[in-house]
C-alpha cells in the first residue's frame, strides 16, 4: 500500500521544481526535515530510489505543498485517501504543525 500511495502523491520532477524554484531550498535543507542525506533527495528526484508515504507528506509540506493538492491525487481511492489523511494527522503529531492549505494562493488559513 505504501508503493502505490507514494506513486500516485510523489513525482521526483515536480517536488524538485518545488524546492528549487518556489521554497528555494537545498537538498540537505529539505533531506535534514525527514533525517535523510541530500544524496538521498537527489535520489528521490531522479527515481533512483521511493521515499516512504510518511517522507513524501513530510516533504510536500516543507515544501509548501497545500496538502489538499496531495487529496486530489488519491480522492477515488478511499483506502489511499484515507491513508493520507492517517499521514497527515501522523505528521501533526510528530511536528506540531498545522497542514498547507492553500486558500486563494496566499497560503494562509
Amino acid at each position: 500500500m505504501d508503493k502505490d500511495i507514494v506513486s500516485r502523491l510523489y513525482n521526483g520532477a515536480e517536488f524538485r521544481y518545488r524546492r528549487v524554484n518556489v521554497a528555494k531550498m537545498s537538498a540537505e535543507a529539505l533531506g535534514a526535515t525527514i533525517s535523510v542525506t541530500a544524496n538521498s533527495i537527489t535520489r528521490y528526484e531522479t527515481g533512483v530510489r521511493t521515499p516512504t508515504a510518511y517522507e513524501t507528506v513530510v516533504m510536500a509540506h516543507a515544501l509548501r505543498v497545500p496538502i489538499t493538492d496531495l487529496a486530489e491525487k488519491v480522492a477515488r481511492d478511499p483506502k489511499a485517501f484515507l491513508a493520507l489523511l492517517n499521514l497527515e494527522k501522523l505528521r501533526f503529531v510528530r511536528d506540531g504543525s498545522m497542514p498547507i492549505i492553500d486558500h486563494e494562493g496566499d497560503g494562509t488559513d
